[in-house]
């Protein structure tokens, strides 16, 4: 620890109980130019967080020190749910939809197929190919939070501006999953047929794994797309909303639910000042 830091953790320890430990976050929150950290004070045995405490080297106004807890709150959960939430995300096999997609592709570009068999064949293609092209872009969203993450780091502080990056980032994630599963859900039928028609004599030459194609039924999918829907829209009726609204919606709903976590701080957890 440099100087500084060391007087940051004699400072944060002072509000320390028996059987905790004392973190402080590394980046802080300026006010008029005075920096505030947020602190976290975690139980020895069950590391979690016990309580908090706002701290500052440069100033001792509570009000500002008060003012500063929602966007400490607002930005270390939202930057910490994309990091953790957005690594597994980007690290999902999703081989399995290129498979399938190859196996469409080849049958759709065949012309095997016409009427009304080609555009079952051609609609599903479609939409397994935009699942996989918005799987590319949670990935580039989970670089951008970490981009993010590192140039506060390296800065020592965040600003209102990297606040609103993070939760656009958070609210952009899951509006990407659930154009993700819309489409198929709402098409899930389609891979009936699909399955249906695999030993089809113009089509059973092509070649995939027939218990992939089973798994992407109605049967086996469609609960299961559904409950995802519901999860990440809140079981709200979005199917005549735009995407702009739904990502209004998502953001107004996240904004309350931080705020009532902003509130749990300053009432029951919050140690320094008080």
């Amino acid at each position: 620890m440099n100087k500084r830091e060391k007087a940051l953790f004699k400072l944060g320890k002072k509000h320390q109980k028996w059987l905790e430990n004392t973190a402080i976050n590394a980046a802080s929150y300026k006010i008029n130019g005075n920096s505030y950290y947020l602190v976290n004070y975690n139980g020895k045995l069950s590391n979690q967080v016990k309580a908090n405490a706002i701290i500052s080297l440069d100033s001792n106004d509570d009000g500002e020190a008060l003012q500063s807890v929602k966007p400490h709150i607002y930005y270390t959960i939202s930057i910490n749910n994309l990091i953790e939430s957005g690594s597994h995300r980007a690290q999902l096999d999703y081989s399995v939809w290129e498979e399938i997609r190859d196996y469409l592709k080849a049958i759709v570009e065949s012309g095997v197929l016409d009427g009304w068999n080609h555009a079952v064949y051609k609609r599903s293609l479609n939409i397994i190919q935009s699942m996989i092209d918005l799987q590319y872009e949670i990935i580039q969203l989970w670089h951008d939070a970490k981009a993010l993450d590192n140039n506060v780091e390296e800065r020592g502080f965040f600003t209102d501006g990297d606040v609103e990056k993070a939760l656009h980032y958070v609210i952009t994630g899951s509006l990407i999953q659930y154009k993700q599963f819309k489409d198929r859900y709402e098409n899930c039928r389609d891979f009936d047929v699909i399955y249906e028609k695999r030993n089809d004599s113009r089509i059973k030459h092509f070649k995939v794994d027939h218990k992939l194609l089973k798994g992407m039924t109605s049967e086996a999918a469609e609960q299961q797309l559904k409950d995802s829907l519901d999860s990440l829209t809140h079981n709200w009726n979005v199917s005549h909303r735009s995407e702009s609204e739904i990502y209004d919606m998502l953001m107004t709903n996240y904004r309350e639910g931080l705020d009532v976590r902003v509130r749990e701080i300053k009432d029951v957890l919050l140690r320094y000042p008080k």
